[in-house]
Order: C-alpha cells, then structure tokens, then sequence
C-alpha cells in the first residue's frame, strides 16, 4: 500500500485504443476525501466509478471502430476497474479505492484497456507532516504559520472505510430507466423492395439510463398482457449512463413472427434496471400507424423451421353466367364430331369457382417442399413458403367469377384485373374462336371450322392457372407499380399482346405472370410457378410503420 498511489477526482487517465488523455471524475461519492485539507476537491476514486466518468467524455478517435479512411469519435463506457484496494471499503457507495496501477475495462475493447497515467494527489502539508517536526525549528523559518493550530489531518484521514469482514450498513445509490418507442417503418426479415434496397428489419427504442449505470437490464415485451419476448442484459455499454438504442426484430422467444398480431394487438414494451439491490422500471406502448403495406395480406414465420405461410384475403365476387341460352347455337356436326351434348346448365356453382380460384393461387403462388418450385431464398438460406388464400369481403379488389360456355371468343372476354373491371372467366364446353386450328386429323371437314371443346379437367387446369395470374396483377401493381403489373414484367405491351420474339424456357420454371409470344408447352401447367421476387414481395408488403 505504501509503493502504491491512491487515485482521486483528477487523475489523468489515458486509453491504450484512444490519441488524448482525459480527466477522471468521481460522481459516486461526495464524503470522503484525500490530499485536500479544505475537503473539497480530492475526493478518492473507487471502482464504482463506471460509465462515462471523465471531464471531456471522449479519448479522442477510437482505433477499434474504423470508419472510411478515419475512426469513430470514442465514446467510453467503463464497465469494471481492476486492481482496487480490497481491504478498504468506503461507506457511502461500497467501493474500493483505486490504486495508481488499476485498469478499466470498456465495453467497447471488451478488456482492460484504460490505465492511470497521474494519481491525481499533490503535495500538501497535513498534521502527521507537522507532528514530525520541531515546533521552534517550523516557526522561526515559518513564522506565519502555527504548527500547534493545525488541526489533525492526514492524506488518508478523511478516508470513512471498514475493513475487510467488517459489517456496514449498506447506502444504496439512485438510478432510474425510461424506455420511449423511436419512429420506425419495419419490414420483417429486411425484405428489399422493388428496387433491391434492404428494408430495415428491428422495431427501435430508446432506453435512457440516469444517475448511475445498470449491474443488469431486462426488456421485456408483452402482447396483450401477456409476456411475448424477454432478453437479459448482464454487460456491455447497454447498461452505462445515457441513451442506448435496443432493437428487436418482432420474434417472440420462440422464433415466431406474426405481422396480423404485430398490426393488431396491444403491445407494451417495458425496461427494468437494477443496482444495489433496488429495482426500477418503465413501459411505453407500442404506437402504431396503419400499416404503409396492404391489409389484405399478412405474414407467419417459423424462423426456426425456415418456414412461412403468407395469408392473402381476396374479395372474389359471383358474376353469373354467360352462354347457357346459347347451346342450340352449337352445330349439329361439332357436336356429332365431339360427341358431347352441349352444357345447358351449370357444371359449377360460384362456390365451387370460388374454392378453385384460391386453390390456384395456393398451388401457383407457393414454393415449399411440396410445390413444384424450389425454395426461396432469403439472406442465403432456403425457405419453404407456403401462401394461403381465403375469402373475405374486406380483402383486396378481385375479379367477379363468371361461368361462361357456347360462346365466340373475342378480346372482350379476356380474363383481366384492372382498376374499374376484374372479370375471372370460367370457359367450358363448346367455344368458337375464328383463329383457332383444330388439331384433331381424324377429318377434314370439322378443320378450320372454329369450334372447339375444352373439357372440364382441362377447363379447371386453365381456370386455377388464371385465376393465380389475375390475382398475382393486384400483388405486383402494390409492390412494382402500374407499369410493371401491366406489361407483365416487361414481357408483353401495354395492351397485353406479348413482346414480339419472346420465348418461354425450355426447361425449368415458367414464371406465371409472364408472357410469351408463342404456344404454350404442353408441360405448361407443371412448370408455372411465382418467381421468387414476387413472393417475397408479399412479405414487403405486410410493411408497417410505428409512430
């Protein structure tokens, strides 16, 4: 002890990843004092003195935190000192007193990097200096000065301790938390949007720290009253003096996500800190805005399968049927050439339209295990996504589902999905198209006649197809925009005609919203899949923004 400084407000303290030295303070106790006859300045530092305890709050450039071709400002954050004396314990905040050769540890290097370059003490006359003198010797070279009137005092005297095993009684030192909701749009998983640039993934607060840094924290989040996520927090600057930004990326401690509960439901989310055995908290409401993506679509993640089912709510509507009263308009000889009666009455009702509808978009919007598409890929892992669709009056803006059958085709009856006229058709039966070829040889007579039958295995098939690409023009005009709905991805014209020259692959995956000026393949309907952007796409639009 004797070899050995102590430390007091003052000292000159330097980081080994920092260029400047700074000015300890000591914040944690006001008593107990050292090298100061008047008791007012050398107060001795222990180590409690923790966060950011220095006059200027910086050593300059941190070396551990490269920004370009400079560093980021240092920003210390003390979380522990060693080499403090532990015989000697002060009353008042239970520390130890530092020593000339104790070293700091900051969170940010993550070991103890900040050591003592000055003590902080000055030579000062006390009474163990006067009592070892010669009174008539001190007065005739001092004659100002009374040796008998200076009161008993020594650089350690105003030092209040118990030694080691010794009882005290414990002084608790303040500390409170408030935690505060920041304005954030979230999107889960960081989805990019349509230009490619990454979303940000986390929900964000602010917690702020006062009086004295945290030995631990917990925030908590709770979904209607109920505990949904809880993450510990034992080191690290997150526990110091001041603000700190805590993010949380909306799982629950199970690795589940649900953005309809998210949009919702009630949640809190509540700080809590403590030191000295006492404990302080603070809970802030989640304040959300209406969702910036679309209502009528939500996301359920298993992060810890890599699984995901998107529901998609559609407003299909009952448009009646075309052409029943035409089936004696169907010549008798390409009736005698098909062999079948035309359909006077309907095959299926609008529930059953309805139930194929969403079942084509189940099958065609998906990529999972038991899709025909490969998994998707999000930040370099596989994901089986799943979509679910299901009516509901209040989902998106859908086609009215009409049976149609015994009629001319034309481009007027076109299935399309635009602002104004979303009409789905369900096309079985006899139909007549001027330019269609049949393909039959078993005679000439019936060729080029332009009447032709579509079966109803055939007729479901097309009808589940289109359904999937009707409704996948209401996804891409949210997600890309008019032009990139309308034009089919730049595969066809304004007027959906198809590029001139474009080609379908000749292997692999044919992407459902795309055209193509040629016959489809024969394996068209087991090749038609939703490309992996817009899929993902719906997760981006599940966006929310929290005020």
């Amino acid at each position: 002890m004797s070899e050995k400084k102590l430390v007091c407000k003052g000292a000159i303290v330097e980081c080994q990843f920092g260029d400047v030295p700074d000015t300890l303070l000591v914040l944690t106790q006001k008593k107990n004092y050292i090298n100061d006859q008047a008791g007012s300045q050398k107060l001795i530092a222990t180590d409690k003195e923790l966060g950011t305890p220095f006059q200027a709050k910086t050593f300059g450039q941190c070396k551990l935190q490269p920004t370009g071709s400079s560093f980021k400002p240092c920003i210390p954050a003390i979380t522990a000192w060693q080499g403090a004396f532990q015989k000697t314990q002060l009353k008042e905040n239970q520390g130890y007193p530092l020593l000339e050769d104790s070293k700091a540890t900051c969170a940010i290097a993550g070991s103890p990097c900040v050591k003592i370059n000055f003590h902080g003490q000055v030579a000062e006359p006390s009474a163990q200096n006067v009592e070892n003198t010669d009174e008539d010797i001190t007065a005739q070279l001092l004659p100002q000065i009374n040796p008998k009137i200076m009161k008993d005092l020594s650089p350690y005297d105003g030092l209040a301790v118990v030694l080691e095993g010794e009882e005290f009684k414990k002084q608790n030192r303040e500390i409170d938390v408030e935690i505060t909701t920041l304005k954030v749009t979230f999107v889960p998983l960081g989805i990019p949007d349509f230009n490619g640039n990454v979303e940000n993934e986390y929900l964000k607060f602010n917690i702020s720290i006062t009086e004295n840094p945290a030995e631990k924290m917990t925030v908590e989040v709770f979904k209607n009253g109920q505990t949904h996520y809880k993450e510990e927090i034992t080191s690290g600057n997150m526990l110091g003096v001041g603000n700190h930004e805590w993010k949380w990326d909306g799982f629950d401690n199970y690795e589940n996500y649900n953005s309809k509960a998210l949009k919702e439901d009630d949640f809190e989310v509540e700080a809590k800190v403590w030191l000295d055995g006492q404990e302080k908290s603070h809970k802030t409401k989640l304040e959300k805005t209406k969702p910036i993506g679309k209502d009528w679509v939500d996301v359920d993640i298993q992060r810890n399968l890599k699984s995901m089912i998107v529901t998609l709510r559609i407003n299909l509507r009952d448009g009646g049927e075309r052409g029943l009263d035409g089936a004696s308009n169907i010549p008798k000889s390409v009736i005698s050439y098909y062999g079948h009666p035309p359909i006077a009455s309907r095959t299926l009702s609008f529930a059953d339209l309805r139930k194929d509808a969403l079942k084509g978009i189940e099958t065609y919007w998906s990529r999972n295990d038991k899709s025909r598409a490969k998994k998707t890929m999000i930040k370099g892992e596989n994901w089986s996504i799943s979509v679910k669709a299901e009516q509901s009056k209040g989902g998106m803006d859908a086609p009215k589902l009409i049976f149609f059958t015994n009629k001319i085709l034309t481009r007027f009856n076109r299935s399309h999905n635009f602002p104004g006229s979303r009409i789905l058709y369900y096309k079985t039966g006899y139909l007549f198209d001027k330019d269609w070829k049949e393909t039959d040889t078993r005679s000439d007579e019936y060729k080029n006649k332009g009447w032709f039958y579509l079966s109803g295995l055939f007729a479901n098939s097309s009808f589940k197809a289109t359904s999937a690409h009707e409704i996948g023009h209401q996804i891409l005009l949210a997600y890309g925009g008019a032009l990139y709905s309308a034009k089919h991805k730049g595969t066809s014209t304004i007027w959906q005609n198809p590029m001139k020259g474009s080609r379908y692959k000749e292997f692999g995956e044919i992407d459902i919203m795309e055209y193509a000026d040629e016959d489809r393949p024969s394996n068209y309907f087991s090749r038609i899949v939703v490309a992996e952007k817009d899929l993902l796409s719906t997760i981006w639009l599940t966006k929310l923004k929290i005020k």
